[in-house]
């Protein structure tokens, strides 16, 4: 594993026993869950330094912020905060395929959803299912709308206001935690592998410099795979 990730995990351990000396949240127990995230960052940055000429970036920047807003909620979990996270992701990708399939930017950014899910099944991409991208858009339209859901959810409430604010302080449990980490691994093949294909990101286009961050970050063989 790389070692910058593994001195962010060291880093945020010590964050989280400082400023959450209470929570139930244990960095050993979730150790992949956060070394994702922080190794989806790193991929995130070698993307916008790739892509720095492109619209792209505008999207990668908002989804890297989102990734490190997810570590700023987990050791206060809260399902609402986490799904507005992931909801918020889904749309951000959503909104850079728009892009990624000839749109501009500015309507992308204005598109309304529905609108957005309409467009990119009418492409021949999502039709022909090229490098799996009707299966990546799907998962995404799927996120999006089950975590809208529990957004506009309005949950019962009988307790005062400070017994229900520290019913947040608490650990995800382990269906919570295991539907995380499979979120994080569609969207980290989203990145890796549709999206890359797609814009023609591999071995051969990537500079010296972004293929050894990205070996450094997945691993040689991992690297290899796809690209």
């Amino acid at each position: 594993m790389n070692n910058v990730i593994c001195t962010s995990f060291g880093e945020y351990k010590k964050y989280v026993e400082e400023y959450y000396p209470k929570s139930e949240f244990s960095c050993t127990k979730y150790r992949k869950i956060i070394m994702k995230v922080f190794s989806l960052i790193e991929v995130t940055d070698v993307f916008i330094d790739y892509l720095k000429d492109t619209n792209y970036t505008v999207y990668l920047s908002q989804i890297r912020h989102q990734f490190l807003l997810m570590l700023y909620n987990l050791p206060n979990y809260n399902n609402f905060f986490i799904s507005s996270l992931q909801r918020s992701i889904s749309e951000s990708l959503l909104r850079m395929t728009i892009v990624s399939v000839g749109h501009e930017i500015d309507n992308s950014a204005k598109m309304p959803f529905f609108r957005i899910q309409e467009k990119l099944k009418v492409t021949d991409e999502y039709k022909l299912n090229e490098n799996k991208f009707k299966n990546a858009c799907d998962s995404l339209f799927s996120y999006f709308g089950a975590n809208s859901k529990i957004m506009h959810n309005n949950p019962s409430n009988k307790q005062n206001s400070v017994s229900y604010i520290k019913g947040f302080n608490v650990a995800p449990n382990d269906s919570e935690s295991e539907m995380i980490t499979k979120f994080l691994k569609v969207i980290s093949e989203y990145i890796l592998y549709t999206f890359s294909k797609n814009n023609n990101i591999n071995d051969y286009t990537l500079g010296l410099a972004n293929k050894i961050q990205l070996k450094k970050i997945l691993g040689v063989e991992t690297y290899q795979s796809y690209f």
